[in-house]
């Protein structure tokens, strides 16, 4: 399984992205640009910023399935059943041969989706 830090820090980095895409379409009459919608931050810096602007339920809001929208913040909501495996099933790819998929095959999708993440985060030498 994944790491849960691995896994929230996977969703303030797309709670992240997600801000600067709102930032980029945003209002240019606001005043001052908060450091987590500053570009030019380091992410930490960006995300540690955001995260202390957050009550304690808009944070726990955000580690449901389907994320509300905190708009005094510029968050959109979101409804993450479409990442990781969920996607990959929902898409269709996650089936073999047979039209229901078998045991065997997701097993195998699940090995090689843990194997990416491994790899991308530097748990596991590429091989």
């Amino acid at each position: 399984m994944f790491d849960n830090s691995r896994v929230l820090f996977v969703r303030a980095l797309f709670v992240s992205f997600l801000l600067l895409c709102a930032f980029a379409t945003g209002d240019a009459q606001a005043q001052a640009v908060p450091t987590y919608l500053d570009p030019s931050q380091p992410l930490t810096v960006r995300v540690d910023d955001l995260v202390s602007r957050m009550t304690l339920e808009e944070k726990a809001s955000q580690l449901v399935n389907q994320a509300r929208a905190i708009p005094r913040l510029q968050i959109p909501a979101y409804d993450w059943w479409s990442e990781a495996l969920h996607g990959v099933a929902n898409a269709g790819t996650a089936k073999g041969g047979d039209p229901e998929g078998t045991e065997a095959e997701r097993a195998r999708v699940w090995a090689r989706l843990k194997e990416a993440w491994q790899r991308r985060y530097g748990l596991v030498e590429a091989g």
